[in-house]
């Protein structure tokens, strides 16, 4: 008795006075819901991508400079030869102290791929105790997101580097 009271009450509350009551969206309302929040969602996901592009090149080129510089220190410091290896693919760089006649890779520098290389040598050596190189070689690499084409120009005297950033 009281469990199929229960039922019947439940029903008239339910089906009977707030049937009227209660309302939905219709299908174009919901749509045009859906339709806005997915383009509030896109137009951040692009924003959120190009800034994490951006901070990637940025980051590439000051670990560049920082790993070539302690390189060439290294190579000052120990009194034996460095190096810098760039990959088949040139899609990475590889920097490398001599101990005791043995190369050992210190760091691996990935390049991002919104950045080109466009001339990058395959190796440089720095001179023992010197830290020069006899080269005149140049890497340059071209930042699609930042919109520069970067040059670094190895001087051969002191194995240090001018930098040129030129707007595209």
């Amino acid at each position: 008795m009281g469990k199929y009271t229960l039922i019947q009450n439940t029903k008239k509350i339910f089906c009977g006075k707030f049937k009227k009551k209660l309302s939905g969206f219709t299908l174009l309302e919901s749509l045009i819901v859906l339709v806005a929040v997915s383009v509030l969602l896109l137009v951040g996901n692009v924003n959120f991508t190009r800034a994490r592009n951006r901070l990637a090149e940025e980051q590439f080129i000051k670990t560049f400079e920082t790993h070539y510089l302690y390189t060439q220190k290294m190579a000052m410091i120990t009194g034996r030869q460095a190096q810098i290896n760039a990959s088949q693919d040139r899609r990475s760089l590889s920097f490398a102290n001599q101990t005791t006649g043995v190369w050992k890779n210190q760091f691996v520098l990935e390049v991002p791929e919104t950045i080109i290389s466009q001339s990058v040598p395959k190796t440089i050596f720095f001179q023992g105790i010197s830290g020069r190189n006899g080269s005149l070689k140049s890497y340059i690499w071209r930042c699609e997101t930042l919109r520069l084409e970067i040059t670094y120009q190895i001087q051969m005297s002191n194995g240090r580097y001018t930098k040129r950033e030129v707007k595209i």
